[in-house]
């Protein structure tokens, strides 16, 4: 089954979303804590609901208009009454001072204006018996003998409407108790605006904009992905591959690291027998024939010795058969890659070093064909030719005929044995004889110190 990687989002992408659930957080989280603060207050506002003394109403009546339309919302705020009182005192003719209060019966007061000849509130109408009224105000008077809020001040207020003939000598008269506040904003869209929440087609508008962004958004998504290429498929061997490189398992990339590291190590090994073969062809070409048409003995030894070799490789054909040349390209300079980092943090595990492989073989492979006698007389050739080097070191300048019929003679003799080596051989075959040598004369010093040792302690 196919699937499909889904794409980040782009930076800006996620900034935008970021800020707007922030503010959105932020907002949710401020209305939440007004709304508590205006139901714990409710009481001490006559029922109305007073976030931090800020309150919204709708105009439902036309006596403040023209300035207060008819459903136009209007703000206040619940100021103190000693500083309405101070602000009216300071200019009472240019003071324009709209009050909102809550409508009920009060005693009956007559203000200093003849105008004003009917109090309205004296015996209210039952139906705005409690609702919230908004007039400006006309006067305010004073009892000093009574403290603020219990009826330390006295408002006047009226409507403004002046084609309301029916209105035009009404008033209401309330004590500070029933202020609701001071309007400082009105707006006829916000009246539009509060009118719509408040209904049931409001409130659900309101709960379809979250899922309006989401399902804007998931609709943009699954598109964008119908849009873009193909970036994930499966496997033939289960695996999930991304791109060009397969997502393996946790048992089998051990597994893999260490095939791909022998597989490495091989090549290498090739290539430089490769450039061995390359540097001995003009020198042995009778040789080379012969190593093409018949191989050497020591090669079908060394194939059956190595099963660990080719194991892995029929392994890692197995694990990687599901993969293209460039995901197995991509997949080996991921592993090189892993196996160098662990190499330098002192991580990695043991693996086949390169000597292991071809300089043991190479020297156990050197006198193969040699009986004991023939390696007794390569040593003796090997043994003459180190001391005529030695002594050529010491007389470089005075050569000996007597000395160089001999050693061209061994010369010769070693050269008929050794017919069938490159140089690289040879340097091989004279270091194992030198060794050899020191071995033989090192045992040999040790017998004769044993005997010595056997003979003093005899006399003794």
């Amino acid at each position: 089954m196919k699937k499909r990687e889904k794409k980040p989002k782009s930076k800006a992408r996620r900034i935008i979303e970021w800020v707007g659930f922030g503010i959105l957080g932020c907002v949710f989280t401020f209305a939440l804590i007004a709304q508590i603060d205006a139901m714990v207050h409710k009481d001490e506002n006559w029922g109305q609901q007073l976030r931090f003394g800020v309150g919204s109403f709708v105009v439902k009546t036309n006596s403040m208009e023209p300035e207060y339309k008819v459903g136009s919302a209007i703000i206040t705020y619940k100021k103190n009454p000693t500083e309405i009182f101070n602000q009216w005192n300071a200019d009472p003719e240019n003071a324009r001072i709209d009050i909102t209060f809550t409508y009920r019966e009060f005693p009956s007061f007559i203000p200093k204006d003849t105008t004003l000849t009917k109090q309205t509130n004296e015996v209210p109408d039952r139906k705005l018996y409690g609702s919230p009224m908004t007039h400006r105000l006309r006067e305010v008077h004073e009892d000093p003998t009574k403290e603020v809020g219990k009826g330390r001040y006295i408002f006047v207020v009226a409507g403004i409407n002046p084609t309301e003939e029916w209105a035009a000598d009404q008033y209401q008269a309330f004590s500070e108790d029933y202020l609701l506040g001071v309007v400082v904003a009105n707006s006829d869209f916000l009246g539009k605006v509060f009118s719509f929440i408040a209904s049931p087609w409001g409130l659900f508008g309101l709960l379809l904009i979250p899922a309006f962004y989401l399902v804007i958004s998931s609709t943009a998504d699954i598109f964008r992905i119908l849009r873009e290429p193909e970036e994930e498929t499966s496997g033939g061997d289960g695996s999930k591959k991304q791109g060009t490189v397969s997502v393996i398992p946790d048992s089998e990339r051990e597994r893999l690291k260490q095939e791909m590291l022998m597989q490495m190590l091989e090549e290498k090994r090739k290539a430089k027998q490769a450039a061995k073969e390359a540097a001995a062809e003009p020198e042995n070409p009778a040789n080379e024939e012969e190593t093409a048409a018949e191989p050497a003995p020591n090669e079908e030894a060394s194939v059956a010795e190595q099963p660990e070799e080719t194991a892995p490789k029929a392994e890692k054909k197995d694990a990687l058969s599901g993969y293209d040349d460039a995901q197995k390209a991509e997949l080996r300079k991921q592993m090189l890659a892993q196996i160098m980092a662990e190499k330098k943090a002192g991580k990695e595990t043991e693996k086949p070093s390169v000597k292991e492989e071809t300089p043991k073989t190479d020297k156990k492979d050197a006198l193969g064909e040699y009986d004991e006698a023939q390696k007794a007389e390569l040593r003796k050739q090997m043994l003459a030719q180190i001391m005529a080097e030695k002594k050529a070191a010491k007389e470089k300048d005075k050569p000996a005929m007597k000395e160089t019929a001999p050693e061209e003679k061994k010369e010769t003799k070693k050269a008929d044995a050794l017919a069938d080596y490159d140089d690289a051989q040879k340097a091989e075959l004279r270091k194992q004889m030198l060794a050899q040598i020191m071995a033989e004369k090192k045992a040999a010093k040790a017998k004769v110190n044993l005997e010595k040792k056997e003979k003093d302690d005899g006399q003794a």
